[in-house]
C-alpha cells in the first residue's frame, strides 16, 4: 500500500504499457537535449561593457563591467571580474560553468551571481547580488582581448 492506494501486482502491467511509457521516456529525453556547438565556446578573454543598476536607496548608479576569464577546463572557468563606479574600482575572484547547451553559463562570487548568453564574441549577462544591498542589473558584454582563442 502507498498511502492508502493497493498497488497492482507486477505480472498485471502489460507489456504494451511499459513500451509505450518507455517510448514517451525516450521521446522526452530526446526533445530536453541541448542542440547547438557540440562542445563549450571558449570563454577565456576580457569582457566589457557598461550598465545602470538600481540601489536600495532608490537612486540609480552607473558603472563599467570588466569579467576576465584566465582560465577554463571543459565546461569549467575561473577568473575576476572588474566594475568601477564613482571612480571607484573593486575585484571579485569568479568560479563557474558553461551550461549544457554550451552556450548558457554561471558565475559566482562572494556576494551574488552572473548568468547569460556567450558566443565567440558577445556576453549578455543578468547579474543578481543578495546582501546588505541587494541589486540586478542586465549587460551586454564584448570580448575585447581573445587571448583564449
Amino acid at each position: 500500500r502507498l498511502r492508502g492506494m493497493t498497488l497492482m501486482p507486477r505480472s498485471r502491467v502489460s507489456r504494451g504499457v511499459l513500451a509505450v511509457s518507455a517510448a514517451a521516456l525516450a521521446l522526452g529525453v530526446t526533445a530536453c537535449a541541448p542542440s547547438g556547438p557540440s562542445e563549450p565556446v571558449n570563454m577565456i578573454g576580457t569582457w566589457t561593457g557598461e550598465y545602470t543598476y538600481p540601489l536600495p536607496d532608490g537612486t540609480v548608479a552607473t558603472a563599467t563591467e570588466t569579467i576576465v576569464i584566465e582560465r577554463q577546463e571543459g565546461a569549467s572557468v575561473w577568473g575576476y571580474e572588474e566594475w568601477t563606479s564613482n571612480g571607484q574600482t573593486d575585484r571579485d575572484e569568479l568560479v563557474g560553468q558553461i551550461g549544457l547547451g554550451f552556450t548558457t553559463f554561471v558565475l559566482t562570487e562572494e556576494e551574488g551571481f552572473f548568468s547569460g548568453v556567450v558566443n565567440d564574441d558577445r556576453m549578455a549577462v543578468r547579474y543578481i547580488r543578495l546582501g546588505e544591498a541587494n541589486t540586478t542589473f542586465e549587460v551586454e558584454l564584448t570580448r575585447s582581448d581573445s587571448s583564449g582563442n
